[in-house]
């Protein structure tokens, strides 16, 4: 089952031993509560853990957590620090130029990024890629990670880019907070074609396809596999 290696190394012991990255499916605390997971709920009641979309990205890929406090002060909507307290290595650099600022407008984060070093780095065969992104469904309101498509076959460093909040105050980001998912992909040519013909099958009904799902989803179950 698990026949596409993804190679990862840590320059940090210490990191790797207390803070190491983990597979997606692992993620049950805050899931729990917030899409019910330990109450049996009806058959054929609507509800979030039964949409495959949605259970389906939660349990795919890898987490990444950070590995030590990080504290980070925002003042008049920019960021003023950004840095740690622990003896773990911490690299970082403030991104906020103009230029870089636009990029975060109309949104509630503010202008620019937190560039910051990843202890650890990956390496996938040449038809593989990573996604990087948030993770899904945690809602954090104090920083979030920006998306990237890494290729990750001959560039194996994984800069993380935060955004963070832009609410004045001081802010700590806990050691084993979830940074980031990456997603492993296939990658390759493709060609959108447009055809006349439904690509529904008409064989299957609503009822029945819906009642899979329910069937499917009643559990917290995933479909793919990751160790």
């Amino acid at each position: 089952m698990f026949e596409t290696p993804i190679k990862i190394s840590c320059e940090h012991p210490i990191v790797e031993k207390w803070f190491p990255i983990y597979p997606a499916n692992k993620r049950k605390e805050d899931l729990i509560k917030k899409f019910d997971l330990d109450i049996k709920t009806p058959k054929l009641e609507a509800h979030p853990k039964r949409c495959p979309g949605i259970m389906d990205i939660i349990s795919y890929g890898y987490i990444v957590p950070s590995w030590c406090d990080m504290y980070f002060d925002i003042r008049n909507g920019e960021i003023v620090s950004f840095g740690t307290h622990a003896r773990m290595p911490l690299n970082s650099d403030i991104w906020n130029k103009p230029t870089i600022k636009k990029t975060n407008e109309n949104s509630h984060w503010c202008g620019g990024w937190v560039k910051i070093e990843n202890p650890w780095y990956i390496k996938t065969t040449p038809d593989t890629k990573i996604i990087i992104n948030k993770v899904p469904f945690r809602n954090d309101d104090i920083f979030e990670s920006s998306e990237g498509l890494s290729e990750s076959s001959w560039m194996p460093g994984m800069h993380i880019f935060l955004k963070l909040t832009k609410k004045d105050g001081s802010y700590v980001i806990p050691a084993g907070t979830p940074l980031f998912q990456f997603f492993p992909i296939k990658t390759g040519s493709f060609k959108l074609e447009f055809q006349k013909e439904s690509l529904n099958d008409p064989e299957k009904s609503s009822e029945s396809e819906v009642l899979g799902i329910l069937r499917r989803y009643n559990k917290f179950k995933y479909k793919y596999s990751f160790k």
